[in-house]
């Protein structure tokens, strides 16, 4: 399973587009010129992190300035008090499946799929037997 966090950008170069086209038909317009100047290739930038997994924590795997990712395994329950967040809560379901529970709402996230939480939800509780899931905050 291959999880995909970017920030968020006004900019998007699409330098292949598997064939997809337009609604007359037409191959939609590629940018890689583009976004060959704006890769900067000599960064090494490290792409692989090492992070607890403490089972029915907050795991930190990164946090910048533009949002923080940890990793929640989560057997039994788990409840997450975002009251003092200021933000929408993204959760990507990487292994198993669990139960989102928000007041009397409740959403089932499976393997690979993404839901998003509210910035108005104040605690959100987590069920499952056994799954592995990425928790994003801006």
């Amino acid at each position: 399973m291959l999880a995909e966090i970017q920030q968020t950008s006004d900019i998007t170069y699409r330098i292949y587009d598997w064939d997809r086209v337009d609604d007359n038909g037409n191959p939609r317009e590629l940018h890689t010129d583009l976004a060959i100047e704006a890769i900067n290739f000599s960064d090494k930038i490290k792409a692989k992190y090492q992070y607890s997994t403490f089972i029915n924590s907050l795991n930190t795997i990164v946090k910048c300035e533009y949002f923080t990712t940890n990793f929640i395994h989560v057997v039994g329950e788990k409840e997450l008090d975002y009251e003092e967040t200021d933000s929408f809560v993204i959760f990507m379901c990487v292994q198993g499946k669990a139960t989102i529970l928000i007041d009397k709402y409740s959403e089932k996230l499976n393997l690979g799929e993404t839901v998003l939480i509210p910035a108005t939800a104040d605690k959100v509780t987590i069920t499952s037997k056994n799954c592995k899931l990425l928790e994003v905050t801006v």
